[in-house]
């Protein structure tokens, strides 16, 4: 089983994949982490306020997709202010999950591969 190949990193971000072992999922929900790996053990959030980058990158991921949708709906096709911020809002209702998941997917294998070695010191019992 240790043979298997190892997905590439954007893959595990998507594949909801350990950043050290990438054979566990980090999430277990829609909005549920798992504190720890199930198959290696090491702890996701570092700290406190660890996810405080993440929520930085999901807010201007939201921002680089919605504007320019609010745009084209504004000046495009003309639609008005109130039917435009409407539908901006429901479109960000509904995609928040998306940038919450990927926000920290990318917050975690981003931290990792910056910090490799204090990520394999900090697994259980090592």
């Amino acid at each position: 089983m240790e043979n298997t190949p190892r997905p590439s990193k954007v893959a595990g971000i998507f594949l909801n994949r350990c950043p050290v072992c990438d054979r566990a999922g980090v999430f277990r929900g829609p909005y549920l982490m798992n504190a720890a790996c199930p198959h290696c053990g090491v702890v996701y959030q570092r700290e406190d306020g660890y996810f405080l980058g993440a929520l930085v990158l999901a807010y201007f991921s939201t921002g680089a997709v919605i504007a320019p949708v609010f745009l084209w709906l504004l000046f495009f096709l003309q639609w008005e202010l109130g039917a435009s911020l409407l539908v901006i809002s429901l479109l960000v209702f509904a995609t928040n999950p998306i940038f919450f998941y990927l926000s920290r997917m990318m917050w975690i294998h981003m931290d990792r591969e910056v910090g490799r070695r204090a990520w394999d010191q900090d697994k259980r019992g090592g």
